[in-house]
C-alpha cells in the first residue's frame, strides 16, 4: 500500500481527494440544510458539472484526482473495514438489536460502490426492503434518516488535515461558540 505524506502547504499538488457532488446533496431540503451542517440548498446536477470541470482541469494539469467515494468503495472491499463501518454507522443503541441486525445484513449483501452511495448519502426508512419489518420502521416516516447524509464530504479538506504522515480527523461544529 502506498503511503500518503504531505509535507508542504505550498508545494507543488501531485494528488488530490475530491468527492463528487452525489445522494447527500440531493437529500438537502430547506428544512434540514442547517442540521446537516449546509448553508442552503444547490442544484446537484450544476455542482456536478461544475466539478467534472475543475476536475478534469487538475487532471490536464498531470495531478492525480482520487474520488471518495471510489476509495470508499475500494475500503468496502476489505471485510473487516466494511464490518467496522456497519458497526459505527447502524447502533444498536439507536435502533435497537433487532432492527440494526437486520439492516446490516441487508447493506452487509448490496454491492460496495450502493453501499459507498448510502454511506455519505444516507438511507431512510423509505429505502429498505419491505421483507424488514419491525416496530421501529412502524415508527418513523419514510423521508426519516437511519443513516443521516454527509453533505459537508464535498469539502473533503475541512474535515482532515494530512500532516506529514498522519492523518487528523476533524469533526465539523454544529454551532459557533464565542472565542
Amino acid at each position: 500500500m502506498e503511503k500518503h505524506f504531505v509535507g508542504s502547504e505550498i508545494g507543488q499538488l501531485r494528488s488530490v481527494m475530491l468527492h463528487r457532488p452525489n445522494l447527500s446533496l440531493k437529500r438537502l431540503t430547506p428544512s434540514n440544510c442547517q442540521e446537516l451542517l449546509f448553508d442552503d440548498v444547490l442544484s446537484v446536477e450544476r455542482a456536478g458539472e461544475e466539478h467534472d470541470i475543475f476536475a478534469n482541469t487538475l487532471r490536464q494539469q498531470g495531478i492525480e484526482v482520487l474520488l471518495l467515494t471510489d476509495l470508499l468503495t475500494q475500503t468496502l472491499d476489505v471485510a473487516d473495514a466494511k464490518a467496522w463501518l456497519l458497526d459505527t454507522q447502524i447502533s444498536d443503541y439507536r435502533l435497537g438489536p433487532t432492527f440494526a441486525a437486520d439492516i446490516r445484513a441487508w447493506l452487509t449483501d448490496m454491492p460496495h460502490r450502493e453501499l459507498a452511495r448510502h454511506l455519505s448519502g444516507g438511507l431512510t426508512y423509505g429505502e429498505i426492503p419491505a421483507s424488514i419489518k419491525n416496530m421501529v420502521v412502524d415508527t418513523h416516516d419514510i423521508n426519516d434518516f437511519i443513516m443521516k447524509p454527509l453533505p459537508n464530504h464535498l469539502f473533503t479538506r475541512d474535515t482532515s488535515c494530512w500532516i506529514y504522515n498522519g492523518v487528523s480527523i476533524n469533526p465539523m461544529a454544529k454551532t459557533c461558540t464565542p472565542t
